[in-house]
């Protein structure tokens, strides 16, 4: 259990520095915002299903329990910059993972830097396309699940397809635009341990920021 508690306070302590960190570009980026500025503020919060199972830990019977490696919470923040009225680029980097808890805790998460193009239907619609490549990508563990920790895991080049409804467009009066979105993603990721190919593929639902 002391293990298990270790590791959830390494956890935490992680994502706090992600969050400080994507405080500190938006603050920077927001700075120097002005009103012919085409650069833009973005960031996301969701969540993703789907994806293979991941063995994570082992019932009293010997059979076995995992996590699916497309399900989880989803996070990111970057930044867009208006191409043209109708086109806009955008990079961004976004946290992704999942955890489970059964006489031990497993964590299976990475970071993505995502590239994607959106063409504006009108100021409510847009669809983007891109590209996408995990790094980082763990499944770590304590207590009952550490059997099974410690992999790591590399990515082949993964594809983005994401279609936003806008429903707080941005005005003059108003700098932040709110957007629902739904993607579709692929993802391939091959464990270092046993060269085993996980299938990651996932549709993500969840609010997009523009600032």
């Amino acid at each position: 259990m002391y293990n298990a508690i270790l590791f959830t306070t390494n956890e935490l302590l992680m994502k706090k520095k992600l969050v400080a960190a994507t405080v500190g570009l938006f603050c920077a980026l927001a700075q120097a915002e002005t009103d012919t500025n085409p650069f833009s503020l973005v960031g996301s919060i969701g969540f993703r299903v789907g994806g293979g199972d991941i063995p994570v830990g082992k019932f009293s019977n010997g059979n076995t329990y995992g996590l699916n490696a497309g399900t989880g919470g989803a996070y990111s923040v970057g930044v867009s910059y208006a191409l043209s009225p109708k086109v806009d680029l955008q990079a961004s980097i976004g946290y992704e993972g999942d955890a489970k808890y059964y006489k031990g805790l497993a964590v299976f998460d990475r970071f993505v830097p995502e590239a994607l193009a959106f063409y504006n239907f009108s100021d409510k619609y847009r669809l983007g396309a891109g590209i996408r490549k995990a790094r980082n990508i763990e499944l770590s563990g304590a207590g009952v699940e550490s059997a099974y920790a410690g992999q790591s895991f590399k990515s082949k080049l993964g594809f983005v397809l994401e279609g936003q409804y806008v429903f707080k467009p941005k005005t003059a009066d108003r700098n932040v635009e709110v957007a629902a979105y739904t993607r579709l993603v692929t993802d391939r990721f091959t464990s270092n341990a046993s060269s085993q190919t996980i299938y990651a593929d996932h549709i993500g639902i969840g609010f997009a920021f523009n600032y």
